[in-house]
């Protein structure tokens, strides 16, 4: 506490020192303490300099010594009317702490003012005021994303990554910033990509999302980018044979936080081309658009993933090969692997694979729609099997219509695989062409599925199950009927149907390839024939699905619709 007796030494204290100096002061001078300052110059402010950027994790400011004791403000507008950081030192410089924050303030993008004074004097010497962008860095591990933005059609003359001064090209802002987080992969940064054209390869970097289908003109009440995929389309158009790729770096790990989501990709004419090749990474790769570039004499792929373990979901692949062959979606060794919610459609002068898969382990096939269409030569499959495992479900397979001398096949198994297949859509055309034509097919011998329940097989000329261990009654080990398929062996083929589109009674629109499912109509079998499996809860268009009312299945089923797709049509 001050006592009288205290304020009375100070003064006398402030008195002498004044007398040594020969000087005389007011009592007014002495409680405003303009004397601390009188003949100084006002502060300088030093780092950052105007209009610099900096990082949430590394901001530092410093200015000119002209006292032992200052005030460091912070304020989001100019007029320093919501300051959010005010604090006291010694020193003339200061490192952004967040505990120093007002109270509730957070840290985000943006143009951030600062400036200097003297505490507790009139003379403050208060510096200018002086600007900075702040990039907001989240701490390693934290849920929280750090943003960068990038807009080909900015007239900005300088790039931080910022809304108002975005990057030109995705790959630049990729690296900008794996720069900001000093390359930890820990940290998750994002990067918002504005509508608009871009002619680019990608390499993806772990910890690192891209995000496509952004209007820098429509905004919300904070001047954020609105995003519709549908509305503000962002293309990349690949310019070598490898459109986007992604490494060893992707480890699972960081599956959930390196994310392609949002663009419309286009591969390039060439002799094998991918739109998308991973090795040894584990992306989500979601929501996009991939067309095949024409392979001049080899193949074409959508997506090729060797080792690692992906998500790819719910995804539109259209290839149209010039070349030999076109596939989707090619896997080899990969474990664990979720494919869903994909649209895959083929064409190629030779042969078409909608997955082609090689030693697959533990892999997750649900709610894809595959369409072997226009492939006139060699062999036509929805899903080739070699070595390989895991569950093959709720999928709408055309097999493709037959032309040709090549096999016609919606599921093909070979050399030892072993999976469960349910409640699956799988049938190809009828007539024409010279190859066999098969629903599900066990080309070799010890193919043995796991199981074979509540699928609806039908179009299938040569069989509509082929059973290379001669289980089927028919010639050439072939089941015609689908009483031979639910008799092989009741624990594992049962509940199985063949249910056509005669009539069109199954399917919405088969001409255009709009294989919903009939709402109404004397389906009942596929409506609500399939399992009640949670790896199905919804369709491939996130709709839930749902047990029909006043439908009850003939094949024993738990009311889930058989198919890609739920009663919607």
């Amino acid at each position: 506490m001050l006592t009288w007796q205290k304020l009375a030494a100070v003064t006398l204290c402030v008195a002498l020192c004044i007398s040594c100096q020969n000087q005389t002061k007011s009592t007014a001078e002495l409680l405003a303490a303009s004397f601390v300052t009188a003949g100084k110059l006002p502060i300088d402010l030093i780092a950052p300099v105007e209009g610099q950027t900096t990082t949430s994790r590394s901001t530092s400011f410093s200015w000119s010594e002209r006292v032992p004791s200052y005030q460091v403000e912070l304020a989001r507008d100019s007029a320093f009317s919501q300051i959010i950081l005010s604090k006291k030192t010694t020193s003339s410089s200061y490192v952004l702490q967040s505990v120093d924050l007002a109270t509730g303030v957070t840290l985000a993008n943006g143009t951030y003012y600062w400036r200097v004074r003297i505490p507790g004097v009139t003379n403050s010497l208060q510096s200018k005021t002086g600007s900075f962008y702040m990039q907001y860095i989240p701490e390693p591990g934290s849920s929280n994303v750090g943003l960068i933005y990038v807009n080909k059609n900015s007239s900005a003359s300088s790039q931080n990554g910022s809304r108002e001064n975005p990057y030109k090209t995705i790959q630049s802002a990729i690296a900008a910033a794996d720069a900001l987080r000093d390359g930890d992969r820990s940290i998750a940064m994002a990067v918002r990509v504005a509508q608009g054209t871009y002619a680019e390869d990608i390499t993806l970097l772990a910890g690192i999302s891209i995000y496509g289908g952004y209007s820098t003109s429509v905004v919300d009440s904070a001047g954020e980018w609105s995003r519709s995929i549908s509305s503000y389309v962002t293309t990349i158009n690949g310019v070598t044979s490898r459109a986007i790729r992604g490494g060893s770096d992707i480890s699972i790990a960081y599956r959930e936080t390196t994310v392609m989501d949002g663009f419309t990709v286009n591969g390039v004419y060439s002799n094998d081309t991918w739109v998308v090749n991973l090795y040894q990474a584990s992306p989500t790769i979601a929501n996009n658009s991939f067309n095949g570039g024409s392979a001049v004499n080899g193949t074409t792929y959508g997506i090729q993933a060797t080792f690692g373990s992906p998500i790819i979901r719910s995804n539109s692949i259209t290839l149209s090969s010039g070349g030999l062959n076109a596939t989707g979606i090619a896997l080899t060794s990969v474990s664990g692997a979720t494919i869903e919610q994909n649209l895959i459609s083929d064409s190629a002068s030779s042969g078409c694979y909608g997955m082609d898969i090689t030693s697959g382990i533990n892999l997750k096939i649900y709610n894809n729609q595959i369409l072997n269409y226009g492939c006139f030569s060699f062999d036509t499959v929805g899903i080739e099997l070699k070595a390989s495992s895991g569950e093959i479900a709720g999928n709408t397979i055309y097999g493709g219509a037959p032309s040709g001398n090549g096999e016609r096949t919606s599921v093909r198994m070979k050399t030892g695989s072993s999976v469960s297949i349910f409640n699956n859509i799988m049938y190809s055309a009828p007539g024409g062409g010279t190859g066999s034509k098969f629903c599900i097919s066990e080309a070799t011998t010890g193919n043995n599925p796991i199981a074979v329940k509540n699928n609806d097989l039908f179009g299938c000329a040569t069989a509509l199950y082929y059973d290379a261990d001669n289980g089927c009654p028919g010639p050439s080990a072939n089941c015609t009927t689908i009483g031979a398929v639910n008799a092989l062996n009741a624990s594992i083929y049962s509940g199985n149907v063949n249910i056509d589109n005669a009539g069109n009674q199954l399917f919405v629109n088969e001409a255009s390839y709009d294989l919903r499912i009939k709402s109404t109509g004397s389906v009942c079998d596929v409506r609500a024939g399939g399992l009640n499996l949670s790896i199905l809860a919804t369709d491939r268009f996130g709709t839930i699905r749902t047990s029909t009312a006043g439908c009850v299945p003939s094949n024993g089923g738990g009311g889930f619709s058989i198919g890609a797709h739920e009663n919607d049509g």
